[in-house]
C-alpha cells in the first residue's frame, strides 16, 4: 500500500500488475536504504522537538527524549487532555521564560 502511494497508484493491484517480481524486490531493497514513509520525518521532527524542549526546560525539568515526542498513531492517550486555560498558562510561562532569556542577552 505504501509503495503504491509512493509511486502514485490508487489501486494496489494495478501497481502489482505493472511491475515484475525483480522490480518489486528492488523497491523493497531501496526502501531499506531510503524509506519513503513518514516515520523518518517524524523521527527528525521528534529529535528537533526534544532538543528545543531540553534547551528550555530549566534545571528541575525532566529530560525529554525523541521517543517522548514521536506521534503514537492508533494508541489512546493515557494522559488526560489539558484544558484551554491550562494550555494558555503553559504557553504564558514558556513565553515569559523566553522573554527573560532575551533580556539577559540569550
Amino acid at each position: 500500500m505504501k509503495l503504491a502511494r509512493a509511486l502514485g497508484y490508487v489501486n494496489v493491484d494495478a501497481m502489482l500488475g505493472s511491475i515484475t517480481l525483480p522490480q518489486l524486490l528492488e523497491w523493497a531493497d531501496f526502501n531499506e536504504i531510503d524509506p519513503f514513509v513518514e516515520e523518518r520525518a517524524d523521527l527528525r521532527t521528534a529529535k528537533l522537538e526534544a532538543t528545543i524542549i531540553n534547551a528550555l526546560r530549566g534545571k528541575k525539568g525532566r529530560a525529554i527524549t525523541p521517543r517522548d515526542c514521536m506521534p503514537q498513531f492508533g494508541k489512546p492517550s493515557m494522559k488526560p487532555q489539558k484544558s484551554g486555560e491550562q494550555m494558555a498558562a503553559i504557553f504564558a510561562s514558556f513565553a515569559a521564560a523566553h522573554n527573560e532569556a532575551l533580556k539577559r542577552g540569550g
